[in-house]
């Protein structure tokens, strides 16, 4: 269901119109148990029809990872997208207090520390403990 595309500094990505890919930033982005961070797309982009995210674009207190793009080409038309293209920005927020539970792989969060786009891991609130 999921074929991996690695796109280099010569060759484009095409999302042809209604089409979907997971994809991922270049940066490593991480923020401490104090900070949240918010994924948005940036304008010139969306305007093209394309989004960036569709619900995953929240960083949560305690992650670092490269984030997770989940691009949908909403437009009539193909949209090229090229390496280190800038789509993408970043926002931070800190919180009023630390967060008391970071995302870590201690309290069962799925996608601590991506590297690459991965399929989703929903499945897994479904496991029954053995």
């Amino acid at each position: 269901m999921m074929k991996e595309i690695t796109i280099d500094e010569e060759t484009p990505f095409i999302l042809h119109p209604n089409e979907f890919a997971l994809g991922m930033v270049h940066e490593t982005t991480g923020v401490s148990p104090k900070y949240v961070g918010r994924l948005e797309g940036k304008s010139s982009i969306g305007r093209m029809g394309l989004l960036i995210h569709i619900t995953a674009g929240f960083l949560d207190p305690g992650n670092s990872l490269k984030m997770t793009l989940e691009l949908h080409n909403t437009a009539s038309i193909p949209i090229m997208l090229y390496y280190k293209m800038p789509i993408a920005q970043m926002a931070f927020e800190e919180l009023s207090s630390e967060c008391e539970r970071p995302y870590s792989t201690e309290i069962g969060s799925k996608y601590v520390g991506d590297v690459k786009p991965m399929a989703s891991q929903m499945w897994k609130n479904f496991q029954k403990e053995v």
